[in-house]
């Protein structure tokens, strides 16, 4: 009797592939979205100062002129950058590929993939470089401070996750004369040791079902939207064959200000200027042939600027976790 190997010839499967694809991304989730014309140009601060300074009297004598008061303003600068990459399709690969291969547009996705990706590590490094931060509005654990420490006293009224989370608010409350973080940004890794927490948990269990449903933690903490990124990245060199895969996130937590949508005269910790014109569309996809080597490039591109307006309105609490 033949084996079962012997009476068939293995194909591809007609309905599933395996494919790789960055999950977790967050960018544009904590960044309101600018659409600007231009490539570079200014936008007015008003001074901060000025705001809550009240002046010497308010009072106003019969038959007076109420007192003239006036409010300074400074501009900053943003510079759109083009990020950009294409792939090719050759006619032979489209020809020879199996139908479960749709090769346009499982390439197109995996280049925005990569664009979006970089995008993400880019609004990291923005947020998570110390330098970027007011020194009111930072804070580095380590050893025992640090949440997953094996000496570390959740209970301690000075070193508690709740007390950190405080000081942070208080930090954005003070410096930005009222406004409440309204996002906390809390990393994979970061979340599942802070479900862990024993006075986390005591918090929250009776007020949020959903803890002991999924395990997770719940949408709304410490009233601030909980955001988790998830994201991964390859730190090892282009070249390398060799996978080496690390957060983009890292260990940290973020408190910040942020509205849905970008407002005038309202307060934000950062912006994305992205520049749509006749030039540029948000992510922007084209196609060209190039008929001598019998192919087709297909580009993907963004034209934008990722800023951190406000060092105040944000508070970075380094290295939560070993």
């Amino acid at each position: 009797m033949p084996k079962v190997n012997e009476v068939h010839i293995d194909v591809a499967l007609s309905n599933v592939s395996l494919g790789y694809h960055p999950k977790g991304m967050i960018a544009e989730e904590i960044f309101p979205i600018v659409s600007v014309k231009k490539e570079s140009d200014k936008y007015y601060i008003w001074n901060k100062g000025e705001a809550f300074r009240v002046p010497d009297t308010t009072q106003r004598a019969d038959g007076t002129r109420s007192k003239t008061i006036g409010f300074s303003l400074s501009t900053s600068t943003y510079s759109a950058e083009e990020y950009a990459l294409n792939i090719e399709v050759t006619d032979r690969q489209v020809v020879n590929a199996d139908s479960v291969i749709n090769l346009r547009s499982a390439k197109t996705r995996r280049v925005k993939d990569i664009l979006m990706l970089d995008q993400e590590i880019r609004v990291s490094s923005l947020l998570t470089t110390q330098a970027n931060w007011a020194s009111t509005n930072r804070v580095q654990l380590s050893g025992t401070d640090q949440w997953n420490n094996a000496s570390y006293d959740s209970d301690a009224p000075d070193g508690s996750i709740e007390y950190r989370i405080d000081t942070g608010k208080e930090a954005i409350r003070t410096q930005t004369g009222g406004h409440e973080p309204n996002k906390i940004i809390i990393p994979s890794a970061v979340a599942k040791v802070m479900k862990r927490d024993a006075t986390v948990r005591e918090l929250i269990k009776y007020t949020h079902a959903n803890l002991l449903v999924d395990g997770d933690l719940p949408p709304v903490l410490w009233n601030m939207k909980v955001i988790i990124p998830k994201v991964s990245k390859n730190t090892n060199v282009e070249g390398n064959a060799t996978q080496t895969l690390s957060d983009v996130w890292g260990k940290h937590v973020l408190l910040i200000y942020a509205p849905e949508t970008p407002q005038i005269d309202e307060l934000s910790c950062g912006y994305i200027f992205r520049c749509v014109n006749s030039a540029h569309t948000a992510w922007g996809v084209r196609t060209w042939r190039e008929d001598p080597e019998k192919k087709e490039v297909i580009e993907n591109e963004v034209c934008q600027d990722e800023k951190l307006v406000s060092n105040v309105a944000g508070y970075f609490i380094e290295d939560v976790i070993a």
